[in-house]
């Protein structure tokens, strides 16, 4: 039906011809219905509906010439036209629709439609806002039986597909489709894990050395809980070190060694019912963990000892002791046939400060009293007691009369008293009295002199073996202590390894007898003379009224306030009318300085160093408690005059930043310098030089600019004697054309192999361990990176703990170190080194 039927006849005549179609319901050319307008050779039946025709065409000649009959007619035969009905494609049968869906966002919504034809399928698929097949928006690209609806938005889509046919073998429509019916897809929003609520926050606690400092956290969420806990040198809870094993909820922090140390715990809920993170944790508030060194009774100091006494048989002999202590003073006298402290019979009874010597016999004897400090409120030793010196107590037989026998009675000597000037020095804290002073008088000062006794002091060193502390204490009022000791003394304190403590009542000088060096020294005066004649004095003095003034002096220019009176400490060697200076060490020297009573030991930021030219510079200081009394612990490598100062200091652009506390506590220290304005600008990088500077000024170097090993340094430039100084105590070499590129930003493993040399300076570097280097830094996953000739330095960094790495556990050791970066590293290798 529709197609084409074209009929057509071919005839010839010598006329003219013409033609007229027939159809006829029978196969017959007669009775046939002449087709109006069809009078041509050729007819198109027509096809529009089904059925049989037949067709058939009468042609006409006409020759006019012709006499007779002028037309002739001749019909052709029959042409059957037989129209047939259309045949159509196949409307695909969908027999598995899409289906509705619920899924989380990101999750996968398949959909998919089963369906059959005879022809050949395709699939446009179709969303829509509304749960319709109608209007929906077709799928670029999407054109398969299956389709993954998109889930990266929350909120709820239909979907439908359209199946279409193809065939081309049918005669009439040759496609066809069906529409699925419409599948929605509903994208719900992620369920996370429940951050933790910590409701009990671990607490500060304060402790003495072996205490208890447990500390706990309280938390709750609707999964399963685990624990983190961390250590921190600040008071952070960024930059802490991973506890291993301390995964529960208290955790005891170990109280074996003072000093102050941070902790915080991370809380870590984990929710495998949750469809998005399934872990969501918190972090506590720092809790801050002080264990104070064990304080110990104080021992007795003895103001007054017992005297010398010579009477007659019979006679009054009182001893008496004057002592004063925080606690609750004891006393036990004893008796000794011999000048001596030791080996004494306790005398029963005698328990009092004063004692009455027995005089029923002639004879000497020696008394001393040991006194006993109690107090129980310390932490440490509840007890301590000290040795009086000896008193002689000579009776001697009444004088004979020269005269007749009168009733007067006999005449008997005159009593004699003289100061006693022997001195105990304390060898590993047992009392010997191995030493003299002598009290003089410079003009208005007060010197004292302690002279010690060689052969008691070396018995006694052999006796107690390597390591010995000798210490030499002087509570009497003075200007000037010294302690004197001969060059052969020195070299056997060196040889067992002894230290020398000089002790007055508002300073302590503590040296070990290495770093007097007494070969170099007698090199110095002349190797020919002995060790035997050179006089060695260690001296702790008020400073000259001309330093004094300089002092003050740099103080109100350099904006600090001095909170204890300066001191000088000095170290000389003399023979003869040369006198050598030791006054550079190879290791730290201890020096302690009392804080005076009525300072807040919180207004204390450090000690400096004044020189005699006016620089002042900071020297590595702890403030401490012993026996009651806040000192300055001050570490230096040099001798020179020391002051305590209050210089706080807080940059206003670091208010807010991470490294603050650093930041604000080495500006205080004078190691760092801000850029003006009360500005420090934290996350600038840093230049070599720069660098240099903060380190020699950390370790609290003295700055030489005499030697300048490189030719890109010049003695004008304001870093020359910090790179100088800095190149002198081996911390940095430069590069190998000679320079040493003063104002290039320094990388962060340039920073890092300067930093490992400082260690050695400090002694931290033989306190590593050295069995997990190459793990800890393999552990950075970018340690590939790391330069082959940094790598050691590296290494004994990150187990130091000095340098900790950035974001996402890298070292990035090619990048540039921040100002910030420096302050906190500077500040670690101080604390990690014990130095403040």
């Amino acid at each position: 039906m529709g197609g084409t039927a074209e009929l057509s006849v071919t005839a010839t005549a010598g006329g003219t011809l013409s033609y007229q179609w027939y159809s006829n319901t029978e196969n017959s050319a007669a009775d046939g219905t002449p087709l109006a307008g069809e009078t041509h050779a050729s007819f198109s039946a027509p096809t529009n509906m089904v059925g049989t025709a037949y067709y058939y065409v009468v042609v006409t000649n006409t020759d006019n010439s012709k006499t007779g009959q002028k037309t002739a007619l001749t019909t052709s035969s029959v042409a059957k036209v037989t129209v047939n009905s259309l045949t159509n494609a196949e409307a695909p049968a969908i027999s598995g629709q899409p289906e509705d869906r619920t899924v989380s966002l990101g999750g996968t919504a398949e959909l998919s439609v089963t369906a059959t034809a005879g022809g050949t399928l395709s699939y446009q698929w179709y969303s829509n806002t509304e749960n319709s097949t109608a209007d929906g928006t077709p799928l670029a690209g999407e054109t398969h039986a299956s389709f993954s609806a998109p889930t990266n938005m929350v909120g709820t889509t239909y979907y439908y597909v359209v199946v279409k046919n193809t065939d081309n073998s049918k005669t009439g429509v040759k496609t066809a489709l069906t529409t699925s019916s419409v599948a929605k897809v509903t994208v719900n929003s992620l369920t996370n894990a429940e951050a933790p609520s910590i409701s009990g926050q671990p607490e500060d606690r304060t402790v003495s050395v072996g205490g208890t400092a447990d500390l706990i956290v309280t938390a709750t969420a609707g999964g399963t809980l685990s624990y983190q806990w961390y250590s921190n040198t600040e008071n952070s809870t960024t930059g802490g070190t991973l506890l291993t094993d301390e995964t529960h909820a208290t955790f005891s922090a170990p109280t074996n060694v003072g000093g102050t140390t941070y902790y915080y715990v991370v809380v870590t809920n984990t929710d495998n019912s949750k469809t998005g993170e399934r872990t969501a944790s918190a972090m506590s508030n720092v809790a801050k963990v002080a264990v104070n060194s064990l304080t110990n009774a104080e021992a007795p100091a003895i103001s007054g000892q017992p005297e010398d006494r010579m009477v007659s048989v019979g006679g009054t002999a009182d001893l008496s002791v004057t002592a004063t202590a925080g606690g609750t003073l004891s006393y036990q006298w004893y008796s000794n046939t011999e000048n001596s402290m030791t080996g004494g019979t306790p005398l029963t009874g005698e328990t009092s400060a004063a004692f009455t010597a027995p005089t029923s016999a002639v004879g000497t004897t020696y008394y001393y009293v040991v006194v006993t400090n109690t107090d129980n409120s310390k932490t440490g030793e509840k007890t301590a007691s000290v040795t009086s010196s000896t008193a002689k107590v000579t009776v001697v037989e009444p004088a004979p009369s020269t005269s007749a026998p009168t009733e007067t009675a006999p005449s008997v000597p005159t009593a004699t008293s003289a100061p006693n000037t022997g001195v105990d020095v304390l060898v590993n804290g047992v009392a010997e009295r191995a030493g003299i002073a002598v009290t003089s008088q410079i003009g208005d000062l007060k010197v004292i002199t302690v002279t010690i006794d060689q052969k008691k002091l070396e018995d006694k060193l052999a006796a107690e073996g390597r390591g010995a502390t000798v210490i030499v204490p002087v509570n009497a009022e003075a200007n000037i202590v010294i302690g004197e000791l001969n060059g052969q003394m020195i070299k056997n304190m060196e040889n067992q390894q002894a230290k020398l403590v000089i002790q007055t009542k508002n300073a302590s000088y503590t040296l070990p007898a290495i770093q007097i060096n007494i070969d170099a020294v007698s090199q110095l005066i002349g190797s020919e003379v002995s060790l035997q004649d050179i006089k060695v004095q260690v001296k702790i003095a008020t400073p000259a009224a001309e330093m004094a003034k300089l002092v003050q002096s740099e103080s109100e220019k350099g904006a600090f306030e001095l909170v204890a009176p300066p001191i000088d400490f000095t170290v000389t060697a003399t023979y003869g009318g040369e006198t050598v200076d030791v006054a550079k060490f190879n290791a730290y020297v201890e020096r302690t300085i009392a804080i005076p009573e009525g300072v807040d030991p919180n207004r204390v930021t450090t000690a400096v160093v004044i020189d005699p030219d006016g620089t002042v510079r900071h020297v590595p200081t702890q403030v401490i408690l012993n026996g009651g009394t806040y000192y300055a612990k001050i570490n230096s490598l040099t001798n020179s005059t020391y002051s305590v100062i209050w210089h706080p200091i807080s940059y206003k652009d670091v208010e807010h930043h991470w490294a603050k506390e650093a930041v604000n506590d080495m500006g205080s220290r004078m190691i760092i310098n801000g850029i003006g304005n009360g500005d420090f600008d934290p996350d600038q990088d840093i230049t070599r030089a720069e660098f240099a500077a903060i380190i020699v000024r950390g370790l609290g170097l003295k700055t030489d600019n005499s030697t300048i090993p490189f030719s890109d340094v010049k003695s004008a430039d304001w870093y020359s004697s910090f790179i100088s100084t800095a190149h002198s105590y081996n911390l940095i070499n430069g590069f190998e054309d000679g320079t040493f590129r003063p104002l290039e930003k320094i990388t962060r493993e340039q920073a890092m192999v300067i930093l490992a040399k400082a260690i050695k300076i400090t002694g931290l570097k033989s306190n590593l361990q050295t069995n997990n280097g190459e793990e800890l830094l393999s552990s950075f996953v970018d340690s590939s990176h790391v330069s082959a000739w940094a790598a050691t330095s590296i290494t004994d960094i990150l187990q130091a703990g000095i340098v900790l790495g950035r974001s996402d556990h890298r070292l990035e050791p090619e990048a540039p170190i921040s100002r910030a970066e420096v302050a906190v590293t500077v500040k670690r290798l101080l604390q990690k080194s014990g130095l403040i």
